[in-house]
This record gives structure tokens, C-alpha cells and sequence, in this order.
């Protein structure tokens, strides 16, 4: 069965509408259990054996399938429910005279008493600034979001044999994010900063404590049921574009 921790702590170990913690209540009362619940942000897509799948061990199908959700306790769980209000808001940002827009599905809770709207979504806000590098050529500010749009990321990595290198950084401290560097042909290695979550990877791992390492959203998943989400990784890539 799935380590359900390890799952509440790769959705923000938190409920996505008030907040509730569920390392409080595991040290308040000693369990979790009965207090959180999975929601899926488009009912539609919930997988249809989805009881089944989530009684597994740990997969790429069950990742996949929490990245449909938002983690909310169960109070938050059917009070989303009774009102019932899905819809989306639209972010945007700029960098110099360029704007980006990035829309965001979710839900939406209405509290009469504070008279206050709060909208939750399993969508992450990309519009984080960060300044690309390729080899030796000027940095360039893009956000997040535009690395993964117009097949920037993957024009590049089929590049890469010309510029040698692509380095992420952040616009705010000069924070390595992302490391691409060619080793061989078709062959690079990368470091990423755990937390920058541009690349999604499986890893069947034969040496060492674990024997399969999953890379999503920023954060580093294992078999044996360990969340890791700071400090790096690094791994190589074979480009086959």
C-alpha cells in the first residue's frame, strides 16, 4: 500500500484550504488516519479503479494520479463539495515590456462571516523569473512557465551539442536551478535544485538504499516511501531528439 505521508508531504503536508498540519495532528493525536483526504480538482479525470490503485505500492501511475489533487482535511474535503464552486483564475506577469499569463483551475470556498473567497488548485504558479544561459551567450530572462512552452526546453537539449551547456538560474539571488552539460554525444549530465520543477524522470536504481527514485515537480520520491524536497540531484541524460 501506498505510504500515505510520504503522499500527504508531496502535496504540501497540509490542507489546502485551512491549513490544518498533519504532522500537528499526528503529534497532537498519534494518526492522520480519517483526518485527510485526496481531491481531485477535475472529477473527470479520477482514474476509474481508483480505490485499487491507490491500495498499491508506490508507481508512476499513482503519482500521476495524486498530481490530480489537492490535499484537504476532511471537514475542508465536504465543505468543498456541498458548495460546489469549480472555475479558474488568470495570473499575470511581466519582464521587461512581455507579459505572461498563466491560467489556474481549481476550486473556490466562500466564508459569509469574513466575507472572503479562497480559490485552491494543484496547479503551481510558474511565474517565477529565472535567467537562461546557453554556453558562452548572454543570460535571458524568462519565467518558469515559458521553459516549458513554444518547446524551448527541448529545442535546446536538441542543441546542445553546439552550446555545450544551458544553465537555470534564479533572477532573484543567482541561485543555481538546472545544469545541462554535454559529456558525449547524445549524452549530458544534469544537477537540478530540488524545488525547480521543470523535469519529470523515473530511476531504476541498482546500487545504494533505494530501488526506485521518482523526480516530479521538484521534489524526489522513493519507493521506500522517503520525500525529499531540498538540496540537488544529479544524473545523466541521454538526448534522443
Amino acid at each position: 500500500m501506498a505510504n500515505r505521508a510520504q503522499l500527504y508531504g508531496y502535496l504540501g503536508n497540509s490542507c489546502s484550504h485551512c491549513g490544518k498540519s498533519v504532522d500537528e495532528m499526528v503529534a497532537r493525536y498519534g494518526t492522520f488516519n480519517r483526518m485527510f483526504e485526496f481531491h481531485h480538482v477535475d472529477p473527470s479525470e479520477k482514474h476509474p479503479q481508483y480505490s485499487a490503485l491507490m491500495n498499491r505500492t508506490l508507481s508512476a501511475d499513482q503519482i500521476e494520479e495524486v498530481d490530480k489533487c489537492v490535499l484537504l482535511c476532511r471537514e475542508c474535503h465536504g465543505i468543498v463539495h456541498a458548495q460546489n464552486i469549480d472555475g479558474s483564475i488568470e495570473i499575470r506577469s511581466r519582464i521587461g515590456t512581455r507579459y505572461v499569463n498563466q491560467k489556474m483551475h481549481g476550486w473556490f470556498v466562500v466564508d459569509n462571516v469574513d466575507s472572503t473567497m479562497k480559490f485552491i488548485s494543484n496547479d503551481r504558479n510558474l511565474l517565477q523569473p529565472c535567467f537562461v544561459t546557453l554556453g558562452a551567450g548572454e543570460p535571458q530572462e524568462y519565467f518558469v512557465l515559458e521553459l516549458m512552452q513554444e518547446n524551448r526546453m527541448f529545442n535546446w537539449l536538441r542543441d546542445l551539442e553546439t552550446h555545450q551547456k544551458i544553465n537555470v538560474n534564479s533572477s532573484s539571488d543567482g541561485t543555481l536551478l538546472l545544469e545541462i552539460v554535454a559529456v558525449a554525444e547524445k549524452v549530458a549530465n544534469v544537477r537540478m535544485a530540488l524545488g525547480f520543477p521543470l523535469l519529470a524522470m523515473n530511476f531504476d536504481i541498482t546500487v545504494g538504499d533505494s530501488s526506485y527514485l521518482w523526480l516530479r515537480n521538484g521534489m524526489l520520491l522513493t519507493k521506500e516511501g522517503k520525500l525529499y524536497s531540498k538540496g540537488e540531484i544529479n544524473f545523466p541524460l541521454g538526448i534522443r531528439i
